[in-house]
């Protein structure tokens, strides 16, 4: 294992059974491809699951170009869904705590981003920082009640129009929104979440291209997106697994080596049974060459669209910054 280690990042025992079994609930359902309800303020609530009128990676097909539904295997269908579930919206949205009545349409009036449904489901929601190019947002989620430890996510929202994020010479897929994701709460608080499932520069890899795009999808849909990426990865660290379809190259599925879990390619197959032996019969050498060159695509797309290398500099104060710097996780 790498990123936290092969530790769980709160002592099982200072979890109430109650909050692992929430846990261990929600990586069940993740494994039968279901996706749960998120309640306001990040709460995952398993067992009960949205209504969903089109699977993730529809958008894709459509927009994107490239593998559509049936690379989740499931069949395309018309309306647009979210791992969000179909929900009433809560009540108007409110400034941030300590801001003014009007900081917050400020807020909105300045970037020109419409922010009120994210902040009616993340009340606590607030932008942090901005420059030419990018908003800062920083997030508090709960992730799962009854756990001693919840996440916070830094968003960076780009001020650059998506056409040009998605130009015909983009040269690999860097999201739309990047987010980083830090531990709250437990002897971890603070501290940066790495997971294998994470992209070169430490930003969560929450969904696959497609899944969520800007100005099609809300951005409160991101936001779960991001939430079940961090319940996730503090499933795997608590229970040794990581539930559910996954997308990473073909050098951490032979370290990881998990037979058990969906294969690393994204298709809806056990990797025993999917690209095991073709990885293993592949050269160090060609592994190691396939990752470099991913992740120079990666940061050479982030130049071209005048993005920012890597995360915001609240993040890069963290301790384990060094871990994304050196390109273990990937």
């Amino acid at each position: 294992m790498h990123g936290l280690g092969a530790r769980c990042p709160v002592t099982l025992g200072l979890i109430p059974r109650l909050g692992l079994a929430n846990l261990r609930a929600f990586g069940e359902q993740a494994e039968r491809l279901e996706y749960p309800y998120i309640d306001v303020g990040g709460f995952i609530v398993p067992g009960r699951d949205p209504a969903f009128t089109n699977p993730p990676g529809m958008e894709q097909c459509r927009n994107a170009g490239g593998k559509g539904a049936e690379w989740w295997g499931q069949a395309p269908r018309e309306e647009a869904g979210s791992p969000a579930g179909t929900r009433e919206r809560p009540p108007s949205p409110q400034a941030a705590p300590g801001a003014s009545p009007h900081a917050f349409e400020r807020w909105l009036t300045t970037f020109n981003l419409d922010l009120s449904a994210l902040v009616a489901f993340h009340p606590l929601a607030r932008i942090v920082a901005s420059t030419e190019a990018v908003v800062h947002l920083n997030i508090p989620v709960g992730i799962i009640a009854g756990l001693a430890i919840g996440a916070r996510l830094t968003l960076e929202l780009p001020l650059i129009p998506r056409a040009l994020l998605s130009s015909p010479m983009q040269l690999a897929d860097v999201p739309d929104v990047r987010a980083w994701a830090v531990w709250e709460g437990g002897p971890m608080h603070g501290r940066l979440i790495l997971s294998h499932h994470q992209n070169p520069d430490g930003a969560v890899c929450a969904s696959m291209p497609g899944q969520w795009i800007r100005g099609v999808y809300p951005l409160h849909d991101y936001v779960a997106f991001c939430v079940l990426w961090v319940a996730k990865a503090l499933h795997e660290h608590c229970f040794g697994s990581y539930p559910g379809p996954q997308h990473y190259l073909a050098a951490v599925r032979v370290r990881r080596d998990r037979c058990d879990e969906f294969c690393g390619c994204g298709k809806l197959r056990r990797y025993r049974d999917c690209c095991r032996d073709e990885d293993r019969a592949r050269s160090q050498y060609a592994l190691w060459r396939e990752a470099r060159l991913s992740r120079a695509m990666y940061r050479g797309e982030l130049t071209r669209q005048g993005r920012p290398a890597g995360p915001p500099e609240s993040i890069l104060r963290l301790g384990m910054f060094e871990r994304i710097s050196s390109g273990e996780h990937r």
